[in-house]
């Protein structure tokens, strides 16, 4: 596993820990993980 792929894997659980423990909109999760854009989540 690449370090791309690692950071990846992380950001997309954190993520889903997000969307399933809060009530943030999906583009505060995006924003929460580190992308600058929801619409590349």
């Amino acid at each position: 596993m690449t370090i791309t792929e690692y950071i990846q894997k992380r950001r997309m659980a954190l993520a889903e820990q997000l969307l399933m423990t809060t009530q943030l909109e999906t583009k505060e999760v995006a924003i929460a993980v580190g992308y600058t854009s929801h619409s590349r989540f």
